[in-house]
């Protein structure tokens, strides 16, 4: 009966310092690592200017000219009715109207409110 007791307590004594580990051993998995310097520390501060939505600073963009709408995604056509919005995307002009009436006051591609 002794015998039979220290086998009981040997495996009770395993089971429980295998639980102790375990439980030790994950949960300091999704502990977050400590470091000397911090993340806002590592990058330089660079100024900030705010976004024009209705100048873009990149003349190659600037020049470029689309020969779709962008809306419908049909070629422009001098033959079918165009309409520039002031930030100068140029659309069917049926297609501007549907999205201006429908979808909101601002051109599809930039963002540029349309009044």
């Amino acid at each position: 009966m002794v015998q039979l007791q220290v086998v009981m307590f040997g495996v009770t004594l395993v089971v429980a310092v295998g639980v102790a580990l375990y439980a030790h051993f994950s949960n300091s998995r999704y502990e977050q690592p400590t470091n000397s310097y911090s993340y806002d520390d590592s990058y330089p501060d660079y100024p900030s200017r705010p976004a024009s939505a209705t100048q873009d600073s990149n003349p190659r963009r600037r020049k470029r000219k689309l020969s779709s709408c962008t809306i419908c995604l049909t070629e422009l056509s001098s033959e079918l009715a165009l309409r520039k919005l002031r930030c100068g995307h140029c659309f069917h002009r049926k297609c501007i109207e549907h999205w201006l009436g429908s979808l909101g006051g601002s051109c599809p591609n930039c963002r540029a409110p349309v009044s």
